[in-house]
């Protein structure tokens, strides 16, 4: 009977020591250890507050992972949390804190290379960082042709011979994939008219561009000057935050007929503006920011991201790359209300501006 015991002892034992193994056999030299993930989060009740924090926590350790071994950040938006529980070998919670209905705590992870390998490599087998570049804004462009008279800019109407001299344009030289001439249905009659072409809002350029799935809106504001021969064309180009003016004159110096001279002018404006191509300047890139954040843990990163989401003024933090002490986030921005720059400002961040409208901020704990 006490050889019996003797062995049951051992064998609690023996798979006690094989599952703490799952940690201390592979700190510091497996990078599917994953270790120091602070995460809090609320529930409806205490258990749950605990499952959304242990959700969380396992999807930024699966960012961490994907850094270490050299896999797109990406691919942690195309895998379910299901499958991030298969990867999962071995899970280790310390300092768990529960306050009414929050939780929050540490976390070890060890992931299971052969689970991971198997799940990844299930992801599209194209899918690489190239894919990141091909979901960035389209470069399509909506013309809103005006032809100014007298009386009012013409847009949608039938006098505009400008609309219909461009369109044929467009169409002859196969440039249907770079411009969108829209069509005139009550939605664009509504969003572009005689009373607010002038100063469009920055929801309907916003609305309009979303619409069309495009990267910005010309409006070309056509006139001719019949005593001295000559088209101008003021140009406005717009993106949300960001607006730039300039002309094109055009004088008919081999006195051309009026059909013919339209035409011309029609092809020259749409070979400059492929030519010349818009380079938003840096108050537009401070919608969209890259921020530096310098840490000294995983928890530091967590928690500034959480101070960031929990504000109504940003939509999305896109991890661009994850080391020791370094994390390069992209910032999306939350309409058009405030720049980066107020948003730091509101939040109390001290920041550092850097060249090409990069920021730094030292997200270490104090």
């Amino acid at each position: 009977m006490i050889k019996i015991f003797q062995f049951i002892i051992f064998l609690i034992l023996v798979t006690s020591s094989s599952i703490l193994s799952s940690f201390g056999q592979d700190k510091g030299t497996n990078p599917f250890l994953i270790e120091g993930i602070y995460s809090k989060n609320t529930g409806k009740s205490p258990e749950i507050a605990k499952q959304n924090t242990l959700k969380y926590a396992r999807r930024d350790a699966l960012m961490v992972l994907l850094a270490r071994i050299s896999r797109p950040l990406a691919v942690a938006d195309q895998t379910s949390d299901e499958e991030i529980v298969e990867m999962i070998r071995s899970e280790q919670i310390l300092d768990e804190k529960f306050s009414g209905n929050n939780y929050s705590a540490n976390f070890n992870f060890v992931f299971a290379k052969d689970f991971v390998d198997h799940i990844l490599n299930k992801k599209n087998s194209n899918f690489d960082d190239n894919d990141i570049v091909k979901k960035k804004v389209p470069e399509k462009f909506i013309l809103i042709p005006i032809k100014f008279t007298t009386n009012k800019p013409l847009i949608w109407e039938e006098e505009n011979d400008w609309r219909v001299i461009l369109s044929r344009v467009i169409t002859k030289n196969d440039l249907e994939d770079k411009f969108i001439l829209p069509t005139a249905n009550k939605e664009n009659i509504l969003l572009f008219n005689s009373q607010n072409i002038i100063n469009l809002s920055a929801n309907e350029i916003e609305s309009a561009i979303n619409k069309n799935e495009s990267r910005g809106i010309y409006l070309f504001n056509f006139s001719f000057d019949e005593i001295e021969n000559k088209v101008m064309v003021k140009a406005t180009y717009l993106e949300p935050g960001f607006k730039k003016n300039f002309s094109l004159a055009f004088t008919n110096a081999d006195k051309i007929e009026y059909n013919e001279l339209i035409k011309k002018v029609a092809e020259k404006t749409l070979d400059f503006v492929e030519k010349n191509p818009i380079t938003v300047q840096s108050d537009f890139s401070n919608k969209n920011p890259e921020v530096d954040f310098k840490i000294s843990s995983f928890s530091d990163w967590l928690m500034i991201k959480n101070t960031l989401e929990k504000t109504n003024m940003i939509d999305k933090i896109e991890i661009k790359s994850i080391s020791r002490d370094n994390i390069k986030a992209k910032l999306q921005i939350a309409g058009s209300k405030f720049n980066i720059e107020e948003i730091f400002y509101k939040l109390n961040l001290q920041y550092s501006k850097l060249p090409q409208g990069t920021y730094e901020i030292n997200a270490i704990s104090k």
